[in-house]
């Protein structure tokens, strides 16, 4: 059976901000994907429907927050959410 990875979710306190990282060890993104990950149904070469990047980025947008990603083929992803908490 292939091992299937881990995901490591934190929150912490920055000054003003709450922030929320979401770390995984899959596959991760490749660079010609990047600019399109928050796009309605893009999938790249992933499963499903092409629409939780997509409704994170609304929902951190809509909370005045940013939203970043680390990523590169074979070393996972890491995003990191910034959400003001004043």
């Amino acid at each position: 059976m292939e091992h299937a990875g881990s995901v490591v979710l934190t929150a912490t306190r920055h000054g003003e901000d709450v922030v929320f990282s979401v770390a995984d060890t899959g596959r991760g993104i490749k660079a010609k994907h990047l600019p399109h990950i928050y796009e309605q149904f893009f999938r790249g070469t992933g499963i499903g429907i092409g629409m939780g990047l997509t409704i994170v980025k609304e929902l951190v947008d809509a909370c005045g927050g940013t939203i970043e990603v680390h990523t590169g083929p074979g070393k996972g992803c890491n995003f990191t959410m910034h959400i003001s908490a004043a």
